[in-house]
């Protein structure tokens, strides 16, 4: 199984070579090169990574549970906690009978998928790792990621979720598939990444918009317009029949074509500003994890304004050869920025969750390689990250009421929230004296920290 997956690596990078369309000149399309390799990384390089990684994470977890340091082994009872129950409901008994059960939230990609494998939770959860690792993989055969570099992209804590039985895994996938058909304009790939998105996971009303707003904004009036309206619309045809076979796989178990919206109204999830300081109900193991998520978004909310601005004020002006971003780029900045409002707006005060739609998720790790080559010609790049931790911290109360923390408390839990936020940005600089250090202890840190949340949901506690 493992050889097969590898084996899809090496195919991607052999068409790497023959892209349908025109590759930007740099990585993303933007600013300089990412650091340059001695030789050029191959397929073999990323897989070997990978294999480190699941090793060293099993590695880890086998001697802290061997230490008493961890309680619980990934079993079958306890690797069918929370939404991993609901999945495993639909793949033996396929979609309740009762519109209004709480399993008609989730997609049904994933189970099916479940069901055609006959494996147990632990299998499947195997398969899962494997599923989001490969496209860890074709991520960074894509846009040319640094060993270095994917190795703390994959011990991302919130990757959690691609590690038990739960539908990130296929989304994974999937959205890398989709990420590296839109950065080499593969039409093929984007409309199966799209569809198998939208398949796995809640993804329509989020992608939709940022699907037009990438494609809005490399709109070249130099290429054929019927060529590039007939993309666009078969993209946004992709999502919405994803959407509408979900729709008639649950009609025809109950008769309500809209439950998944309706269990989502009665889960509270229904629009409404903020009126008071943002919570997380996961509490302080998942808060620091969400707040970073909403550093991101914030980010990403400002480079849309930008880049929308922009675009506007370009409209009927003659057409430059300047570089543009990445499709893969915009499309990653306007997920996030989906994802936060949906959070913010739909699920507040409670902001849990969001960072297992930003972390575990291939989106990240593009929004990620852009800013590190970003940074090249935009050294203060940090400070916007800055700026954002600091906006991010006032929104849960820092420094007078958050989370019963005294004023001192908070602030000193900020600095350090603060710092590893900046922490991801200065190992993408080759030219900072200490960025391989820092990567290896990054490393570490989530690592521990991925080690430590897989234990706490395989005990039962909520971190969504």
């Amino acid at each position: 199984m493992i050889c097969a997956w590898i084996n899809c690596l090496r195919i991607m990078a052999l068409t790497s070579v023959s892209s349908s369309g025109p590759v930007p000149e740099y990585p993303l399309g933007i600013g300089s090169p990412m650091p340059v390799q001695r030789e050029p990384l191959r397929w073999t390089d990323y897989a070997l990574t990978i294999l480190l990684h699941a090793g060293l994470l099993t590695a880890l977890y086998s001697a802290c549970y061997c230490f008493g340091l961890l309680d619980y082994l990934p079993e079958q009872a306890r690797l069918l906690n929370w939404d991993g129950n609901n999945f495993y409901s639909i793949a033996v008994n396929d979609y309740p009978t009762d519109s209004k059960l709480g399993t008609n939230a989730f997609f049904p990609l994933f189970p099916y998928w479940w069901r055609l494998t006959g494996l147990d939770a632990v299998g499947i959860s195997i398969l899962n790792a494997i599923w989001a690792w490969v496209g860890a993989g074709v991520l960074a055969l894509t846009f040319g990621l640094t060993r270095r570099q994917l190795l703390l992209l994959l011990a991302l804590p919130s990757l959690l979720f691609t590690m038990v039985p739960y539908g990130e895994g296929l989304f994974f996938f999937f959205g890398a598939l989709l990420l590296r058909g839109l950065h080499r304009q593969q039409v093929a790939l984007v409309l199966l990444g799209l569809a198998g998105c939208c398949l796995a996971r809640s993804a329509g009303t989020t992608f939709l918009p940022a699907y037009l707003f990438a494609e809005l904004l490399t709109w070249d009036r130099r290429k054929s317009f019927g060529r590039q309206l007939g993309e666009l619309l078969a993209g946004i045809l992709a999502v919405v029949a994803a959407v509408v076979l979900v729709m008639w796989l649950q009609y025809r178990r109950h008769g309500d074509a809209l439950a998944f919206y309706n269990v989502h109204s009665l889960w509270g999830h229904k629009f409404h500003l903020p009126e008071t300081l943002l919570n997380d109900s996961a509490g302080i193991n998942v808060l620091w994890l969400d707040l970073a998520a909403l550093v991101v978004v914030v980010v990403a909310l400002v480079a849309c304004l930008a880049l929308g601005v922009r675009w506007l004020l370009g409209l009927g002006k003659a057409h430059t050869d300047a570089p543009r971003l990445s499709k893969a780029v915009l499309f990653s900045l306007g997920y996030a920025v989906g994802a936060g409002y949906f959070i913010v707006f739909y699920q507040n005060p409670d902001i849990v969750g969001l960072s297992r739609y930003i972390f575990a998720s291939p989106f990240f790790f593009v929004i990620l390689a852009w800013a590190w080559q970003y940074q090249q010609t935009q050294p203060r790049l940090w400070l916007g990250v800055l700026t954002a931790c600091v906006l991010v911290a006032t929104l849960v109360g820092w420094p007078w009421y958050f989370d019963n923390f005294m004023p001192l408390e908070a602030t000193w839990y900020f600095v350090l929230f603060t710092l590893y936020c900046l922490a991801f940005l200065f190992i993408g600089k080759a030219d900072f004296r200490w960025y391989r250090e820092l990567s290896v202890g990054l490393y570490g840190i989530n690592l521990l920290a991925l080690v430590y949340m897989l234990n706490l949901f395989l005990e039962g506690v909520w971190i969504n």
